[in-house]
């Protein structure tokens, strides 16, 4: 496997986003996007190209697999609320794959030994759009706890041997599922760069819940703006927020 990949790393201040080459499955070094310039990081983005559906309309997604700890209808949903992220603002559509159809973004639930480029701080990692087979491939660590919200959780749920019984209380951390994935698929899709602010952001304490406006300028660069007045997308954003976070039974 060779490519380029933005990589989820666990820090000690929280969640770092880190853009690396990536030379026969293993990340060989980083690439440094530090910029505070809107004009500067659109003229980069351009190096990194975008997806075209295979299909020539619409994209298509599949999840190959199960996690044991986040329900298909959750997984579904978050990869969902990611990709309308992007397509509220953005003019484009996207479908579940169908039986034996063509599929553009895969979302693989993967332990450490079962991939070499995941680690014990990788929460996720997804390839950026410069050709190859690797277009639209992206894959979660099996070790941490997903959910659509990102509260903590009971930690009976987690450990249930050191905690045999329910505690009442939410200790455990779980991780926003469909918040890195919209963040990831700013990368898989429009091959843009990590920023100093929004949905982009370099950490995922700067980042927003819901695509920034600098986010959606930089989008349209690659894909065009819907024609969407401002207080229709503002509501689509409003809802969208909610139910992001809102974990399905």
């Amino acid at each position: 496997m060779n490519g380029i990949i933005c990589r989820a790393i666990i820090s000690g201040n929280g969640v770092d986003y880190a853009t690396e080459k990536i030379e026969n499955n293993k990340a060989v070094g980083k690439i440094d996007q530090t910029t505070s310039s809107i004009d500067t990081i659109i003229l980069s983005d351009k190096k990194f190209g975008v997806l075209k559906p295979k299909n020539g309309v619409y994209f298509t997604y599949k999840a190959l697999n199960k996690d044991v700890e986040i329900t298909d209808k959750n997984v579904d949903r978050a990869i969902k609320n990611a990709f309308n992220r992007w397509s509220f603002p953005l003019n484009f559509s996207y479908k579940r794959a169908k039986d034996g159809e063509a599929v553009d973004f895969t979302f693989e639930f993967r332990s450490e030994s079962e991939d070499s480029i995941l680690n014990s701080s990788t929460l996720a990692y997804m390839h950026y759009p410069i050709g190859g087979l690797y277009n639209g491939k992206c894959v979660i660590n099996t070790r941490f706890w997903w959910t659509l919200s990102g509260s903590g959780v009971d930690l009976h749920l987690q450990d249930p041997i050191h905690y045999t019984t329910p505690t009442g209380k939410t200790q455990g951390q779980s991780w926003d599922l469909d918040k890195v994935l919209g963040h990831e698929l700013g990368h898989g899709l429009l091959g843009l760069q990590h920023f100093i602010e929004g949905l982009m952001a370099y950490r995922y304490d700067l980042m927003t819940e819901i695509t920034a406006e600098v986010d959606i300028t930089r989008g349209s660069q690659k894909i065009p703006k819907r024609n969407i007045i401002a207080s229709l997308l503002k509501r689509k954003f409003d809802f969208l927020k909610i139910f992001s976070d809102r974990d399905l039974a």
